[in-house]
Protein backbone atom coordinates (compact mmCIF):
# COMPACT_ATOMS: atom_id res chain seq x y z
CA UNK A 1 0.00 0.00 0.00
CA UNK A 2 3.11 2.40 0.50
CA UNK A 3 4.90 1.45 -2.36
CA UNK A 4 1.73 2.26 -4.08
CA UNK A 5 1.50 5.83 -2.39
CA UNK A 6 4.85 6.49 -3.38
CA UNK A 7 4.35 5.71 -6.95
CA UNK A 8 1.34 7.51 -7.27
CA UNK A 9 3.25 10.94 -5.95
CA UNK A 10 6.04 10.19 -8.18
CA UNK A 11 3.60 10.05 -11.12
CA UNK A 12 1.75 13.25 -10.08
CA UNK A 13 4.56 15.57 -9.98
CA UNK A 14 6.13 14.10 -13.27
CA UNK A 15 3.01 14.96 -14.40
CA UNK A 16 3.52 18.33 -12.94
CA UNK A 17 7.12 18.99 -14.49
CA UNK A 18 5.85 18.13 -18.04
CA UNK A 19 3.35 20.57 -18.38
CA UNK A 20 5.08 23.39 -16.70
CA UNK A 21 8.03 22.87 -19.11
CA UNK A 22 4.69 22.90 -22.08
CA UNK A 23 3.86 25.84 -20.52
CA UNK A 24 6.93 27.64 -20.94
CA UNK A 25 7.34 26.84 -24.06
CA UNK A 26 4.33 27.98 -25.40
CA UNK A 27 4.94 31.05 -23.62
CA UNK A 28 7.90 31.53 -25.52
CA UNK A 29 6.32 30.48 -28.86
CA UNK A 30 3.68 33.33 -28.59
CA UNK A 31 6.17 35.74 -29.31
CA UNK A 32 6.56 33.81 -33.09
CA UNK A 33 2.54 33.83 -33.39
CA UNK A 34 0.17 36.63 -34.24
CA UNK A 35 0.36 39.12 -36.81
CA UNK A 36 3.69 41.27 -37.98
CA UNK A 37 3.56 44.40 -39.13
CA UNK A 38 7.65 43.94 -41.18
CA UNK A 39 8.53 47.31 -39.54
CA UNK A 40 10.50 45.27 -37.18
CA UNK A 41 12.42 41.95 -37.12
CA UNK A 42 15.89 39.84 -36.49
CA UNK A 43 18.16 38.79 -38.93
CA UNK A 44 18.37 34.96 -39.36
CA UNK A 45 20.61 35.32 -42.56
CA UNK A 46 22.54 37.17 -44.83
CA UNK A 47 23.10 36.54 -48.57
CA UNK A 48 25.61 38.22 -50.76
CA UNK A 49 25.59 40.89 -52.49
CA UNK A 50 22.20 42.15 -51.16
CA UNK A 51 19.89 40.39 -49.02
CA UNK A 52 19.00 39.55 -45.22
CA UNK A 53 16.24 37.03 -43.95
CA UNK A 54 14.50 38.94 -41.47
CA UNK A 55 11.75 36.94 -39.01
CA UNK A 56 9.43 38.51 -36.49
CA UNK A 57 11.23 37.03 -33.44
CA UNK A 58 14.35 35.42 -32.13
CA UNK A 59 14.85 34.58 -28.23
CA UNK A 60 18.43 35.94 -27.00
CA UNK A 61 19.95 32.63 -26.95
CA UNK A 62 19.11 32.41 -30.54
CA UNK A 63 20.54 35.70 -31.41
CA UNK A 64 23.86 34.26 -30.32
CA UNK A 65 23.77 30.64 -31.63
CA UNK A 66 20.94 30.92 -34.51
CA UNK A 67 19.66 27.40 -35.55
CA UNK A 68 18.17 28.16 -39.04
CA UNK A 69 15.92 25.03 -39.74
CA UNK A 70 14.73 25.59 -36.17
CA UNK A 71 14.24 29.22 -36.29
CA UNK A 72 12.66 29.06 -39.72
CA UNK A 73 9.96 26.54 -38.87
CA UNK A 74 9.10 28.50 -35.87
CA UNK A 75 8.79 31.44 -37.44
CA UNK A 76 6.58 30.13 -40.31
CA UNK A 77 4.62 32.27 -41.45
CA UNK A 78 6.93 35.50 -39.93
CA UNK A 79 10.30 35.98 -42.47
CA UNK A 80 11.04 37.70 -45.54
CA UNK A 81 13.91 37.62 -47.91
CA UNK A 82 14.41 41.69 -47.84
CA UNK A 83 16.74 42.89 -51.04
CA UNK A 84 18.33 46.04 -49.89
CA UNK A 85 18.65 48.95 -52.47
CA UNK A 86 21.19 50.37 -50.26
CA UNK A 87 24.56 48.76 -50.14
CA UNK A 88 25.70 50.80 -47.55
CA UNK A 89 23.00 49.78 -45.20
CA UNK A 90 23.57 46.85 -45.81
CA UNK A 91 27.42 46.16 -44.64
CA UNK A 92 27.22 46.27 -40.76
CA UNK A 93 24.23 43.95 -40.23
CA UNK A 94 24.49 40.45 -38.32
CA UNK A 95 22.81 37.78 -38.06
CA UNK A 96 20.93 38.53 -34.65
CA UNK A 97 20.91 42.19 -35.11
CA UNK A 98 16.85 43.94 -33.95
CA UNK A 99 16.69 46.05 -37.20
CA UNK A 100 14.11 48.33 -38.56
CA UNK A 101 12.98 48.23 -42.12
CA UNK A 102 11.07 50.61 -44.54
CA UNK A 103 9.89 48.52 -47.60
CA UNK A 104 7.96 49.70 -50.58
CA UNK A 105 4.57 47.92 -49.60
CA UNK A 106 5.21 45.33 -52.17
CA UNK A 107 5.53 41.56 -51.00
CA UNK A 108 5.90 38.52 -52.76
CA UNK A 109 3.35 35.78 -51.94
CA UNK A 110 6.08 32.62 -50.77
CA UNK A 111 7.59 31.17 -47.95
CA UNK A 112 9.74 32.83 -46.97
CA UNK A 113 8.32 36.11 -48.73
CA UNK A 114 10.20 38.34 -50.94
CA UNK A 115 10.25 42.25 -50.41
CA UNK A 116 12.67 45.33 -51.37
CA UNK A 117 13.37 47.34 -48.43
CA UNK A 118 14.03 51.27 -49.22
CA UNK A 119 15.46 52.08 -45.87
CA UNK A 120 16.77 49.38 -42.94
CA UNK A 121 18.61 50.82 -39.69
CA UNK A 122 19.95 48.29 -37.01
CA UNK A 123 18.06 49.08 -33.18
CA UNK A 124 19.72 48.66 -30.09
Amino acid sequence: MRQLIICLLLLIGLLGCSSNSDEQSNQSNTDYQGSWDYKTGYILKKEDPDKVLVVKYMTPSERKNPSFKKIIKKADPHAVWFTIQNQEQYEPLAVGDKVSIVNNGAFRDSYPGLATATDIKKLD
